[in-house]
């Protein structure tokens, strides 16, 4: 996703934000939220 032209979140069958990586994460919204905790699980281990 980072490398994508452009980036589309959608809630509830509508867009509430498009961009780049970059300016997706400098803001507040559920594409930030989803980068946090995807980086934060990265190191989780089950068993």
């Amino acid at each position: 996703m980072k490398n994508a032209d452009q980036i589309l979140v959608v809630d509830d069958g509508k867009i509430v934000q498009q961009g780049k990586h970059k300016e997706l994460v400098s803001q507040p919204g559920i594409y930030r939220d989803f980068i946090d905790i995807r980086k934060k699980s990265a190191g989780w281990q089950i068993g």
